[in-house]
């Protein structure tokens, strides 16, 4: 049997003979966008947020806000009105390129205080000019030498935690994708791209 939301948010279970029943399931299950269920609409999460968007097109809407001490943009992604994917886009600024190193930890420990130890968490090389000097672990992310991966998993939700860059510039995220929507919403974007050619 498996679960899934409808476009309208209701929540169903699917049986193996073609058929489904409603259930009393709540949609909002640990690990899902800040408390905002998978499938919901934009107005839904506007709902849920009670406050102005940053940032909003059809696709995306965009709300600013504080983690672990950091400047941070909560970011919501649609596909046919429907929640997919989230994310956090860390803006913070750090004159070292070793504080984003020393910021991924920090979100990585509050993560692991809520879903547990990562599933996956390595470090990547893609050059090795500063492998083996940790000191400059920081401007080997910067020039994109190096990417940090931590991610966790829940029943519906796949959570990454990425520390990467590149240009001399880095990039801290987490991102949520809804296991329940994942192939649907990649087949969508698959019809739109076969539409264009």
């Amino acid at each position: 049997m498996a679960i899934a939301v409808t476009d309208d948010g209701m929540v169903v279970e699917l049986r193996s003979d073609g058929t489904w029943t409603k259930t009393t399931r709540s949609a909002v299950e640990p690990g899902d966008f800040r408390g905002v269920a998978w499938g919901a609409s934009t107005a839904q999460v506007q709902a849920r947020e009670n406050r102005e968007a940053k940032y909003e097109d059809g696709d995306v809407l965009v709300y600013p806000q504080r983690l672990v001490d950091m400047d941070a943009d909560a970011v919501y992604l649609f596909v046919s009105g429907r929640l997919a994917r989230a994310k956090y886009m860390f803006r913070e600024d750090f004159t070292s390129a070793n504080r984003y190193l020393d910021a991924f930890i920090r979100v990585k420990t509050l993560f692991s205080g809520k879903y547990g130890e990562p599933g996956d968490d390595r470090a990547i090389w893609h050059d090795d000019l500063y492998r083996e000097d940790p000191d400059d672990w920081g401007r080997a992310v910067e020039r994109g030498d190096l990417t940090f991966i931590a991610s966790w998993a829940t029943p519906q939700t796949e959570i990454v935690l990425l520390l990467h860059g590149n240009d001399y510039q880095s990039h801290l995220e987490v991102e949520y994708t809804s296991t329940l929507l994942k192939s649907w919403a990649e087949s969508v974007k698959n019809d739109a791209e076969h539409d264009l050619i």
